[in-house]
């Protein structure tokens, strides 16, 4: 009768014992898929931008300038949009860049020669030649990601966002300033280990920029002439 008694108290803690071990378990599940999805769904990126500007009208589209240099900073978060994840590993989410800042500095050239356009990027003209044109866009992304999380804290994503921006030039040598609302279109990717993350994106968007406090339009455009901006980001990101 002990012996029957005492492997009934054996079996009973044995059993109390595995499913304390289940609940540690599944308790520190929790907090990890915590900290892969929840934890680190905001994020904080410092870009480097190459960027070329372009002239549209009608049938034919005719290149302006390149960028020197560009540089972005960009803050938002995704909003993943069901609690488990897919297989295990994979998340839809929406994304909210609430804060896109895109900042160029170009060397313009004025290159009629001849008979006819002489195209600014094949060096006909000289570097003393060159005007300096900067140019930047403030906006806010919206738009759709996937996110794959293979292993561990490895989480790969894509996304596509609209960016309504307001985007504007300035001219120094001329002391001229245009503006003008812009859509940009921004199709990227990302690769992140918790805190830190890599991405690259391709941007796009065109605008009709008026002189500010004039009628003017940018470098004499006609007025259906629209100023295409369009390159690449590659960005060194935080992840919190």
């Amino acid at each position: 009768m002990k012996r029957i008694l005492l492997l009934a108290i054996s079996t009973v803690m044995g059993v109390g014992s595995l499913f304390a071990q289940n609940e540690d378990l599944l308790s520190l599940g929790k907090m990890e898929n915590r900290m892969i999805w929840k934890d680190r769904a905001k994020y904080f990126n410092i870009g480097f931008v190459k960027q070329d500007v372009s002239a549209i009208a009608d049938d034919f589209e005719l290149d302006l300038m390149k960028s020197d240099w560009g540089v972005s900073l960009s803050s938002g978060k995704t909003f993943y949009l069901h609690k488990q994840p897919i297989g295990g590993m994979v998340k839809f989410g929406l994304d909210w860049t609430w804060f896109d800042l895109n900042v160029a500095g170009h060397s313009y050239y004025d290159y009629f020669a001849g008979d006819g356009y002489e195209n600014s990027f094949d060096g006909y003209y000289s570097e003393e030649d060159a005007e300096k044109v900067y140019q930047a866009e403030i906006g806010m992304q919206f738009g759709p990601s996937i996110t794959i999380n293979p292993v561990h804290h490895l989480k790969i994503s894509a996304y596509f966002r609209v960016t309504p921006s307001y985007s504007a030039f300035y001219m120094p040598d001329y002391e001229e300033g245009y503006g003008g609302y812009m859509t940009v279109c921004n199709v990227g990717g990302t690769i992140a280990w918790k805190l830190l993350s890599l991405g690259v994106e391709y941007r796009s968007g065109k605008a009709i920029y008026k002189e500010f406090g004039g009628d003017s339009n940018l470098l004499d455009a006609g007025d259906d002439t629209k100023i295409r901006s369009k390159g690449m980001r590659f960005y060194f990101g935080f992840r919190f």
